[in-house]
């Protein structure tokens, strides 16, 4: 990734808080909408992110099934989408 993981982690933390629009904790749908379109625009991916993928991607990192993400699992998601991006996953509407 090129980066320590520990410098990693805190620039996740500092992403984590930005999306955090009501200042929960923990991200919503939305809130992982805003934040996934933010990145797909970042690196250039024209598309635009559809709940679905959205919600398997709450499902994928979500540990206490609260249906949210909490700041403990923002860094997880972070990596699943990284990974995706890395992959070359075009379809992001498809989840997985």
């Amino acid at each position: 990734m090129g980066f320590s993981d520990k410098i990693f982690e805190k620039a996740v933390h500092y992403v984590f808080k930005k999306f955090d629009d009501d200042g929960s904790g923990s991200l919503d749908v939305d809130e992982v909408t805003g934040l996934v379109n933010s990145i797909l625009e970042k690196v250039g991916i024209d598309f635009k992110a559809e709940d679905d993928y959205v919600k398997y991607l709450i499902k994928a990192g979500d540990r206490d099934n609260d249906g949210e993400i909490g700041k403990d699992e923002i860094v997880d998601l972070m990596k699943t989408i990284i990974k995706q991006i890395e992959e070359g996953k075009a379809n992001f509407g498809k989840g997985g």
